[in-house]
Formats: C-alpha cells, structure tokens, sequence
C-alpha cells in the first residue's frame, strides 16, 4: 500500500519540522507549506491524501484557504483537519460548516491523538472512495 501524502500548513516552521518528523516516523509521506498561498500551490501539484491546516496564518488564514481548496475542482475532495491553538466553539463550528473540515484538533496535542485522527479520516476517505 502506498503512503498516504499528508500536507501540512502552519506559519511556525518549528511545529511544522516536529510535525513533519512524528508523521515521517509513523510511515506518511509529508509535504509542508508555512503560508497559505504556498498551501494553495502545493496542494495543486502534489495532490495530497489529507491537508493538516493552521487557522492563523497572515495572509490567507485556515479559513481563507480551506475554502479556496474546496471551492477548486482538483483540490475539494481533500479532506481537511484544522489543527489550531483556537479552541472556541465559534472556530470548531465555523470549520465544519464553512469548509467541512474532517476533524478538528487543538494545540497542543498529544502526537499519538493527531495520528488517530488522520488515521480515521484516510480511513473514511478509503471507505468512500
């Protein structure tokens, strides 16, 4: 089975590499954006299994661009988990209403909780062809 190609977005470039190691580790292949323009780009190209998405960013914010994935034909069926130090209900509600967002996680995290959730959202993904 091939690797599930996970991108992931976040303006820190620290959680991004520690990120990125943890989910390298558990056998994902990882593609990292650190705004939301480079996201846009890179999900176009890369086409990836799943995109992990930061809600603040300058710029283009998860918002912005969960929309923008959604809204493009060769990008809308990527599901999306908004991984964010927002922990109000406003920002959880917003996700899953504006952009369908997959799940919602909120930092910090226990790494073994985000694996979980990717694991299942690749899961339904599969499941749902």
């Amino acid at each position: 089975m091939a690797k599930a190609k996970i991108l992931m977005v976040d303006d820190n470039p620290d959680i991004l590499e520690l990120m990125a190691a943890r989910l390298v580790n558990d056998g994902y292949e990882v593609i990292t954006a650190t705004s939301g323009e480079e996201a846009v780009r890179k999900a176009t190209s890369e086409r990836p299994d799943i995109a992990l998405l930061d809600i603040s960013m300058p710029v283009l914010d998860g918002f912005i661009l969960g929309r923008l994935l959604k809204l493009d034909y060769s990008t809308q069926d990527i599901p999306v988990i908004m991984v964010t130090a927002r922990s109000s209900q406003k920002d959880l509600l917003r996700s899953l209403s504006e952009i369908h967002a997959a799940d919602y996680i909120v930092k910090p995290f226990k790494p073994e909780e985000l694996l979980a959730k990717i694991k299942k959202v690749l899961e339904k993904r599969n499941e749902n062809g």
